[in-house]
């Protein structure tokens, strides 16, 4: 019934809009007419191109206004596949982490509880400290109380925090003013060694925002990756530093993803054999996306082979580390900034990578990081929308670009409909060829610098202007060559 009520819905929507542009087209062309008394050129031009230029406005105002989000659901897979494509050539400084899970084996081999007692975090961490990390960002949100031997726990905390900082997760929705000053709230407590790092925000983007605002902050406030960048340029060397600014991460970022595995991840982790080959380029990606529909899901899950991305070791080796692995351990943790996080079945902290599939959600904010060191303020940026609206001046700009190729392709139409092939369709021609090459090329050194705009939508505009303006580019030419072979005879 759902379905259905859906589709009638839909159908309804799209009479009402071609309804709609009948009407407008009507309206202009009625208030066009009305001018044709002058025999000023512009008037009678304008009464000409009246009607190709409404068809592109209310296709181009269509796209704009996202209608039963079709933009938004091109635009995502835009993004995925172009990410996807560039993965391979996606030089990331993933050297500089190491991510440690706390899986369902660890849970079953040591006969743990969840969530992890005081005791076992406690040992967890007293085994990283060893190891002398650079910094710590434990993805685990810590609200109440859950078990004994919450002393144990703060100990060492305290004793960690000497040595490097620690960011704990943090729900700005749960972290109000009363806990954090509430003396016997453990949010309190862990605060008092720890650097509180947001790690979940509202909102429906895919995009890793570096800073936001909340009721319970008093500012605009940096996210746990942003709060690890930081710290990392305060003792390492960013090559950006000196000219950057706040204002350089206000965007959320679109993160990128890199499809190579450590070389060491093999002494932690079994991983696949297709792992250690490059196989993340533009046209096997292609591929993959443009094939769905001919596949079975068990052959779109063998192309998805999980490959971490980042070196990532299970924490059942922390605890359980022979004297074998003990250099293979430290050269994995010392001076690296370490993150801790869950991977259990059936949890929904996950995140979706173009490239691995799902993830751990703790790899989303390993691999903001990863994308901030490597390109620092250079990171590719999501728009911010325009406030009160869904759509961004980018989204604008974009907007203006499919409005002048279709306004031209439907012009050449006319032209060619009602027979006026001469000078200025000859000129019409030139500009929307150049004006198309112009916007391949555009959003193709807009995508490679900034983030991936929506591909799908610009390829669709681009077939419907090469097809619609295909007939009369053809009789132009046909028209053209005739003439030169009469001055031929001629001559």
């Amino acid at each position: 019934m759902r379905i259905e009520r859906l589709f009638l819905f839909a159908k309804k929507l799209c009479f009402s809009a071609l309804s709609f542009a009948k009407k407008l087209c009507l309206l202009v062309l009625s208030f066009v007419k009305r001018l044709r008394f002058t025999t000023f050129p512009f008037t009678k031009w304008l009464y000409f191109a009246a009607q190709p230029f409404a068809k592109a406005f209310i296709i181009s105002f269509i796209i704009l206004m996202n209608p039963l989000g079709l933009k938004t659901t091109s635009q995502d897979q835009s993004e995925m596949l172009f990410l996807d494509a560039t993965a391979s050539s996606f030089k990331a400084k993933s050297e500089l982490a190491t991510i440690i899970l706390i899986d369902d084996y660890t849970l079953d081999t040591y006969d743990l509880s969840y969530p992890i007692s005081y005791r076992t975090l406690s040992r967890i961490l007293k085994e990283i400290t060893r190891y002398k990390p650079d910094a710590i960002f434990i993805d685990l949100f810590q609200h109440y109380e859950h078990a004994p031997n919450l002393k144990s726990w703060l100990s060492q905390l305290e004793i960690s925090s000497k040595s490097f900082p620690i960011f704990m997760a943090q729900n700005p929705d749960f972290d109000t003013k009363e806990r954090l000053s509430n003396k016997n709230s453990i949010r309190y407590k862990i605060n008092r060694y720890t650097t509180a790092a947001p790690a979940s925000w509202k909102g429906t983007s895919k995009a890793y925002p570096l800073y936001i605002t909340h009721e319970n902050f008093e500012k605009e406030t940096p996210t746990a990756s942003m709060l690890l960048y930081k710290y990392f340029c305060s003792v390492k060397f960013c090559s950006n530093d000196k000219k950057t600014t706040k204002h350089d991460f206000d965007n959320p970022m679109v993160v990128r993803w890199n499809n190579t595995v450590n070389k060491d991840q093999h002494n932690f982790f079994k991983t696949n054999d297709k792992c250690y080959v490059n196989r993340s380029s533009f046209t096997s990606a292609l591929n993959r996306h443009f094939t769905y529909g001919f596949r079975t899901s068990d052959d779109i899950s063998a192309d998805r082979v999980i490959c971490p991305p980042i070196l990532t070791i299970g924490v059942d080796s922390i605890l359980d580390s022979s004297s074998a692995e003990e250099d293979l351990l430290r050269e994995a943790i010392e001076s690296k900034f370490i993150f801790i996080g869950y991977h259990l079945s059936g949890s929904s902290d996950v995140v979706i990578s173009p490239v691995h599939n799902q993830l751990p959600g703790i790899f989303f904010h390993a691999m903001s990081f990863i994308n901030l060191v490597t390109l620092g303020r250079d990171y590719w940026k999501s728009p911010n929308p325009i406030n009160g609206y869904e759509f961004s001046t980018v989204d604008l700009f974009q907007d203006l670009f499919y409005f002048l190729g279709l306004f031209l392709t439907f012009y050449m139409k006319k032209c060619y409909e009602e027979n006026r092939i001469g000078k200025s369709f000859k000129i019409t021609i030139i500009l929307n060829a150049c004006l198309l090459l112009i916007m391949i090329l555009f959003f193709w050194q807009y995508s490679i610098k900034f983030g991936p705009i929506n591909w799908i939508a610009l390829g669709g505009i681009v077939s419907l202007c090469l097809s619609t303006s295909f007939a009369p580019t053809l009789r132009f030419i046909i028209i053209k060559l005739k003439a030169i072979n009469k001055l031929k005879i001629r001559n």
